[in-house]
């Protein structure tokens, strides 16, 4: 497949990244795969265990070592560090409530209430890369909140979300050859995809979520011409896919990552 080292996979929940990253990884061997979803569902994780332990009358609360040793257990990459954070707060309170970056809603998803953390979980996702063949999978909307916190407007959210992974990275050339693949698909077509996941037990977007951050696909704001999107003084050559059809379409599609030449420094 060319001489592509690194492929960023992005696009809205429903739009078929997770699909189009089994694709690749069928082609590529031994790749990295790499997701920010990991990292996000170990705060969600993280905030329902400690709205769990907080349930629980201060005076009986004795279990938070036991608690902590299991979710190691069930996210080993999760940054130590925040842990700690956690436990000192939990440890030093006897509250029933305190600040958490998320919220469970009433169908069962969360919903990020701190905008830093959207770079927070891409900063940890980018410490995790271990060398420069990886297929890294994420995604972003249109946070209200987010774009106030770093006073951009919405065509400049991919801007800010590569400029932290670029950041984190651990060696910077390893983001030369490498090259973007952005999938996208009717904001109905997501939805009803997005539906399906949640009746089948899987990973899905809280509806509410869909309807407000994701309805506007912020990649699709910008004009990128020549074919390349450029980061900083990184240039990455595009794959846009409008995934609409079958997964034969989709196998097909990403075959045309054997023509793209990488360009990915200015």
């Amino acid at each position: 497949m060319n001489n592509m080292k690194g492929y960023w996979v992005i696009g809205p929940p429903g739009a078929g990244k997770s699909t189009a990253v089994k694709l690749l990884a069928k082609r590529l061997k031994n790749y990295q795969l790499v997701n920010d979803l990991h990292h996000l569902q170990g705060v969600f994780a993280l905030d329902a265990l400690s709205l769990n332990y907080l349930s629980t009358p201060a005076e009986t609360r004795s279990n938070l070592p036991t608690i902590v040793e299991d979710f190691r257990a069930s996210f080993p990459l999760f940054d130590e560090e925040r842990l700690q954070d956690r436990v000192e707060l939990l440890n030093s309170t006897k509250a029933s409530t305190v600040n958490l970056p998320t919220r469970m809603l009433s169908g069962g998803g969360f919903d990020i209430i701190q905008p830093q953390l959207w770079d927070l979980i891409l900063e940890d996702a980018a410490k995790s890369i271990e060398s420069n063949s990886f297929i890294f999978e994420f995604s972003r909307g249109v946070d209200r909140e987010y774009l106030d916190f770093h006073s951009i407007n919405a065509d400049q959210v991919y801007d800010q979300s590569f400029k932290t992974i670029f950041a984190h990275i651990a060696d910077e050339s390893w983001i030369h050859n490498s090259v973007l693949v952005h999938l996208s698909c009717p904001h109905l077509l997501c939805l009803e995809r997005n539906e399906l996941r949640r009746v089948k037990g899987e990973h899905f977007v809280d509806e509410t979520v869909m309807k407000s951050v994701y309805k506007i696909d912020p990649f699709k704001l910008r004009n990128f011409e020549g074919g390349f999107a450029v980061f900083g003084n990184h240039r990455l050559p595009i794959l846009s896919i409008d995934n609409v059809s079958n997964l034969e379409h989709l196998a097909a599609s990403l075959k045309q990552l054997d023509t793209l030449h990488p360009k990915a420094q200015l």
